[in-house]
């Protein structure tokens, strides 16, 4: 419908998360805003000339029009005055002094006194101002000082108690990263002058950060969960075994995320951190069916047979009703929909994955892997030497 309005064109996107910057911003630190201003305009133009980066702009591009006052200290001295006091003058001239306040009911409204406007109009107004008097003579602002148009900068950015020119811009048709690793370029190539300092901030930065805190919880999420099945196992190579489910679940991720049309974001990443705990049910399933196949003293690629047997029809439940549960999530039905769907998405695509190849690649890499399981005769005749062990421990006469 938008298509049939002509002379309008239209862009859909989905909307960024968490964050209220700009995708891009470049902080270029310093004391001297005009070095910063020059270093900062002649980069404009290759950084414009990135592919994927649009509506560009400087913080210090365009400033207001302005009239500097430069006073002359001789001058000054000679109508013994100070620059406060003509300072202080002048403003009052221009800006008006709040002299007292009209109470009406409960408010109070301030009244100020300025000359007016047709006084403080023009550039020749200013310079008559009177803004001081000596012997009954007013003396005016061009008697004591120059004044020349310029313009000033639009904004004055502070971070991190520095001041700072920022180069913001929206990210088009290209990944965050990517356009993040072209102007690092763009900037190796044009390095800022000394006294100069360069930060990539913006979503960018917080991406990152937050890319670094979920990776951390992705590795502390693997290692509980194997410290858990070592526990319950009392075995260090099973353990290992029933990991190898994570890796061909992240097949599922990627292949879910390209289908999808979706990106690497947090909740996707969160969905991968949650996918990491429960791919492996599947896996702990099959292996501990495998273990008390085993201890019932079937050879070994009989018991991952029979296992693979009885263990099928639950584990194909278990997977179905997790990813027939996330469906409608995945779909994206209502409102929001977008925020949520990444997470569903993740998670079906890599159990759906993960099952299929959890029913190939573990029952071989179990029969590979080198490993033995006490049979429950070998426990039973164990127990009855420690039981032989001790009551000859506990006999009269026994050796300490």
């Amino acid at each position: 419908q938008f298509d049939r309005i002509p002379g309008l064109r239209t862009k859909l996107g989905r909307p960024s998360f968490f964050s209220l910057k700009t995708p891009i911003e470049l902080v270029f630190f310093g004391e001297n805003l005009e070095q910063l201003r020059d270093y900062t305009l002649n980069l404009l133009p290759q950084v414009r000339a990135v592919r994927g980066l649009t509506d560009v702009r400087a913080s210090l591009e365009t400033g207001n029009p302005e009239i500097t006052v430069r006073f002359d200290r001789d001058r000054l001295a000679a109508f013994d005055l100070s620059i406060s006091d003509v300072s202080t003058a002048l403003h009052d001239r221009v800006q008006g002094a709040v002299v007292s306040r009209f109470r009406e009911e409960d408010r109070h409204i301030d009244i100020r006194v300025r000359n007016r406007e047709e006084d403080r109009d023009t550039v020749g107004d200013i310079e008559n101002l009177v803004v001081a008097e000596r012997n009954g003579i007013p003396v005016t602002l061009a008697a004591v000082a120059d004044l020349e148009p310029a313009r000033g900068p639009a904004e004055i950015h502070r971070v991190q108690q520095s001041r700072a020119a920022i180069i913001s811009g929206e990210v088009v048709g290209r990944s965050l990263g990517d356009v993040a690793d072209a102007l690092e370029r763009v900037v190796a190539a044009n390095p800022p002058p000394v006294g100069v300092s360069m930060n990539l901030a913006g979503q960018n930065e917080e991406m990152k950060r937050s890319f670094g805190s979920l990776w951390f919880a992705l590795a502390l999420a693997v290692f509980l969960v194997y410290l858990v099945m070592a526990g319950t196992f009392e075995n260090l190579v099973h353990p290992f075994i029933i990991m190898f489910t994570i890796p061909l679940a992240l097949v599922g991720v990627v292949a879910g995320l390209a289908l999808g049309g979706h990106t690497v974001n947090v909740i996707s990443l969160i969905g991968t951190i949650f996918l990491a705990g429960v791919v492996v049910n599947n896996a702990i399933v099959l292996v501990d069916a495998i273990n008390r196949y085993r201890r019932l003293g079937v050879e070994k690629i009989e018991a991952i047979v029979r296992a693979g047997n009885v263990r099928l029809r639950p584990i194909l439940m278990t997977t179905l009703t997790t990813v027939l549960g996330l469906l409608p999530m995945a779909i994206g039905f209502g409102q929001g929909a977008e925020l949520r769907q990444p997470l569903a998405v993740v998670v079906s695509a890599g159990l759906i994955v993960s099952t299929a190849l959890t029913l190939l690649v573990i029952p071989v890499t179990y029969a590979l892997v080198p490993s033995r399981v006490r049979t429950y005769a070998e426990d039973e005749e164990l127990d009855l030497v420690v039981r032989e062990a001790e009551k000859l421990a506990s006999a009269p006469g026994s050796a300490p």
